[in-house]
């Protein structure tokens, strides 16, 4: 601290006092911060590992008054306005936003969304971990995102205002990796997906594994999932199931897709892949859904073995447009 009880009496330089540090330098000057403050406030609630948000909030940002069940007990909320109004001592670019937020205590947070969730009142970007319980904050989804349980964008529909789900993942996925093959052969225009009657490997059993192995399926694909557990997955949608150790010896077919949906290989790991390089050469196409480092390990031996190789950034870039 700095201070005793008696304000006469000194015991050292004053270094925290009421949520507010003081940094010295050696010039005389004195820095204050509320930094401890914050973050022991944001431990308090249990959302220190919440997504940050740029402030000041965008002007056009309205807060629901009751689009949701008042709260039980708002002593916590009314406790966290309070303390959050005090950083603003230091702290004066939220301001704004916390005003906003201390006008109604009628609102529960459902799930979390990226930064750019206040930039665009109309268009929401979700990523993971929260595609699936983004789903909770829509009035109504798409039945391709219901079939696969998740959400990666929420559009706010001009009629009516209320909030629709959709899933363009697998879209930007099954269409770099339709091109992918297209341009194996040559650019074939047939109206009839390259993925049809295609052995479809999908590593992986999250939100990204479902949606890619609905895709597929969709597609004319036959689909196995390779995992360590598959069982929710393939119950929504379908398909084969291998084991993840088994991978390495799975040749039914020549000419199979092989598409990895996990992080593995994801910066720093990426030494890391899913599968041994002497098994990719049973396969035409691999694609990697991980996108940093753009050419993962998996992607590099599925190139040196023969194999079209389809990226990340192609299937984001795909689900954009």
């Amino acid at each position: 601290m700095g201070l005793s009880k008696h304000p006469e009496h000194v015991v050292g330089d004053l270094d925290y006092f009421l949520g507010i540090e003081v940094t010295h330098h050696a010039d005389g000057s004195l820095t204050l911060t509320q930094s401890k403050y914050l973050r022991d406030l944001l431990a308090k609630t249990n959302i220190d590992e919440a997504n940050p948000i740029a402030p000041p909030m965008v002007g056009g940002c309205k807060l629901s008054k009751s689009s949701s069940e008042r709260l039980s007990n708002p002593t916590l909320y009314i406790s966290m306005v309070g303390a959050l109004q005090y950083a603003t001592i230091t702290r004066p670019e939220i301001n704004f936003s916390i005003n906003e937020a201390s006008k109604s205590s009628n609102f529960s947070i459902q799930a979390y969304c990226d930064a750019d969730w206040a930039l665009d009142p109309d268009d929401r970007s979700v990523t993971i971990p929260h595609k699936e319980a983004a789903i909770k904050c829509c009035d109504e989804v798409d039945p391709v995102a219901k079939s696969i349980g998740a959400v990666n964008c929420i559009v706010r529909r001009p009629t009516d205002g209320k909030l629709i789900g959709y899933n363009t993942d697998y879209v930007g996925a099954v269409t770099a990796i339709e091109d992918g093959l297209r341009g194996k052969h040559n650019g074939s225009s047939t109206t009839i997906s390259p993925l049809a009657s295609k052995l479809f490997v999908v590593i992986g059993a999250d939100v990204a594994g479902k949606a890619l192995a609905y895709g597929a399926k969709a597609k004319g694909a036959r689909v196995v999932i390779a995992n360590r557990t598959f069982e929710n997955l393939l119950m929504q949608i379908g398909g084969d199931a291998l084991a993840l150790s088994d991978l390495d010896n799975y040749h039914p077919d020549d000419g199979m897709i092989l598409t990895n949906t996990t992080s593995i290989g994801m910066q720093p790991k990426v030494d890391e892949k899913p599968v041994s390089k002497h098994a990719l050469k049973y396969y035409s196409l691999v694609f990697d859904a991980v996108n940093t480092p753009k050419i993962t390990r998996l992607l590099k031996e599925a190139e040196e073995s023969g194999a079209t190789i389809v990226t990340g950034l192609e299937m984001f870039m795909g689900r954009t447009i």
